[in-house]
């Protein structure tokens, strides 16, 4: 309404021209003259171009109203549970096709008989997710059935199904693609829960897998042993052929003749190899024949072997008691597998005279052990031990004859040992860095633990402790599934991408101050990136090793409850502003046109009287 009021305005308020002496008027007879806006009011003459330019205004003042009008349509409602199990992916010999592939064919077939349709698909797995949002296209969703690729371990499909039928609307109906028989009740009859389309199609088919594989390191050969099992997951006994490579080079090659698997695991088969031992590559071991699931028929490993911890003995032994107590330190240290360490600098645990610290921010472990003071009578029992502590788990101290000092430590440390109220071994945890602080109140010459069991034991738990505490990984092979729990230094960020044929980052699912776990669910080798602490980057290989998944003696192809895909209707809103907006630019056109030909027509009737337009 507004903008019709201004055209109006500007026709009644007419320019007022200045009179002008002119020597003729023959000139101006045939044109046509159109007033503009000015500030006086004139007399509203009327005029087809006026009306013009308010129809105009007053259709684009409709078109910004959005007018409409509301209707009520129908559509069905489908929901799709799709099995994210290895074993969907499993091909057929005599058609080439998969239980996924069938499934993507009836699942189209269903669209097409559905339209109109609002379709949405979730895949299985311990947390379900959906590929998308709701589909209404035959083409959108194909295109989302491409993008499912079943390849996961075995698993529950229940939380699957119980969220879409919290999606599925009013009139629940949810069709599940599987290769899995459903569950049986008591009286062995298919128990299919209402509203529920559980559709299999799988087909039983024999295949040859990977059931378990390691890799350590063995210190007296200083090479690799390589123990895995291999299970035949079929009716007969078939010749198969294993072989392990690395670095491009053949290290094993041999035939066997693999039983059929009757019993939990009693008829594998079971071999062991000798490999060099070479830190950055890796083993791998593979089935040669072609079966049904090729994922299974390889595995990846990386060597587990680590650098021993360097210790440091840095104490005064000029005395008796300073050369034993020195000496049986380097021999229990050696014992558990430590390295000498070439100064303290290089090394991860110092052990050194009492009193004693090191910085809070420090990742070094420091072992002091008091070397003069008041000496106690000897100890000989019932001591007491932190049960919850890794460094004195699996200490017995029956027997053990115990002489202490008379010191009193600062405050903070917490006992690991005591006997009463004087603490032999206590610890105080720094707390900026990873480092410790442990205190071993002990004196040698007049103590017999480092000729008890008790002895090496304490060491090696200590030696044991400190490598956990290291920044990195601890285990190098994983299986498909299985938490990697890594721990980084205070100020990191870790990433772990996939290296070997894909792109894939594993996500996070605990990230603290200290600790990262990641979850891979697909074979492969990966890699771990830190921001800052490049030294530290390494890789870790994941394997499919899952017998429940790699038996497929067990799927099935049926169909158990009844399609129910209502039609439901809902109310929808249409627009019909694009046809104010059309008619605007058609009226704004034909104005256009108008001047035009006004314009030509004083041209020719200036040119027919002779005068220049």
């Amino acid at each position: 309404m507004g903008g019709a009021a201004a055209v109006l305005l500007i026709y009644l308020f007419q320019r007022r021209f200045r009179p002008r002496k002119v020597s003729a008027l023959f000139l101006w007879e045939a044109a046509l003259r159109r007033h503009g806006g000015g500030h006086k009011l004139s007399r509203l003459e009327s005029s087809l171009l006026m009306f013009l330019e308010l129809l105009c205004v007053c259709l684009l003042g409709f078109a910004l109203a959005s007018p409409g009008c509301r209707r009520t349509e129908s559509m069905h409602r489908l929901v799709f549970v799709l099995d994210d199990s290895m074993s969907m992916s499993a091909e057929n010999p005599s058609d080439g096709k998969s239980s996924r592939d069938r499934a993507c064919e009836e699942i189209m077939s269903l669209l097409s008989k559905y339209q109109p349709f609002s379709a949405s698909f979730i895949i299985s797995g311990e947390t379900p997710r959906t590929l998308a949002s709701a589909v209404t296209g035959l083409r959108e969703a194909d295109l989302l059935l491409s993008r499912w690729r079943p390849g996961k371990l075995s698993h529950d499909l229940a939380p699957a199904i119980d969220f879409a039928f919290q999606i599925s609307g009013e009139c629940p109906c949810v069709y599940l693609a599987t290769d899995q028989a459903p569950p049986c009740n008591e009286k062995g009859e298919p128990a299919v829960r209402n509203g529920l389309v559980w559709s299999s199609f799988g087909t039983r088919l024999d295949n040859l897998a990977f059931i378990s594989a390691s890799r350590r390191f063995n210190e007296e050969s200083a090479k690799e042993e390589i123990f895995a099992e291999v299970a035949n997951f079929s009716g007969m006994e078939r010749e198969i052929s294993l072989c392990a490579e690395q670095d491009g080079k053949t290290l094993f090659s041999r035939k066997f003749n693999a039983p059929p698997l009757n019993g939990a695991g009693s008829d594998t088969l079971r071999f062991a190899i000798e490999v060099p031992a070479r830190l950055d590559q890796p083993v791998r071991l593979e089935i040669m024949e072609k079966d049904a699931i090729a994922a299974d028929n390889r595995v990846l490993l990386l060597s587990e072997a680590k650098s021993p911890v360097k210790v440091l003995v840095a104490m005064d032994e000029s005395g008796d008691d300073g050369k034993l107590l020195g000496a049986n330190l380097r021999k229990a240290f050696a014992a558990a597998g430590a390295v000498a360490a070439a100064d303290s600098a290089s090394a991860e645990i110092v052990a050194t005279a009492w009193p004693a610290k090191i910085a809070d921010d420090s990742d070094r472990w420091l072992l002091s052990i008091p070397s003069a003071g008041k000496r106690l009578a000897p100890f000989y029992g019932p001591y007491i031990c932190d049960k919850d502590s890794p460094l004195t788990a699996n200490l017995l101290l029956e027997g053990v004859k115990w002489t202490a000092f008379d010191v009193t430590e600062p405050e903070g440390y917490v006992p690991l040992i005591s006997y009463k109220n004087t603490a032999l071994l206590s610890e105080l945890r720094n707390s900026q860095g990873g480092g410790r602080n442990l205190v071993l109140n002990y004196f040698a010459s007049s103590s017999n633990m480092q000729r008890t069991p008790a002895w090496p034991i304490l060491f090696l738990n200590i030696l044991k402790e400190r490598e956990s505490e290291r920044p990195g990984l601890h285990r190098r092979n994983f299986r498909a599934g299985e938490a990697v729990w890594l721990r980084i230094p205070r100020g990191d960020n870790v990433s772990a991408n996939c290296i070997s044929g894909g792109a894939e980052a594993l996500p996070a699912i605990a990230d603290g101050d200290s600790h990262v776990l990641f979850k891979a669910e697909s074979p492969g080798l990966y890699e771990l990136r830190f921001s800052q602490s490049h030294s530290l980057d390494s890789t870790f290989a994941v394997n499919f090793l899952c017998p429940e998944e790699s038996d497929l003696s067990g799927l099935c192809s049926c169909i158990h409850g009844q399609e129910n895909f209502r039609s439901m209707e809902y109310a929808v809103w249409r627009d019909f502003f694009w046809i104010f907006l059309l008619a605007a630019f058609l009226v704004a056109l034909a104005r256009l046109m108008m001047i035009a030909k006004e314009e030509g027509a004083m041209g020719d009737a200036l040119r027919k009287d002779g005068g220049t337009p």
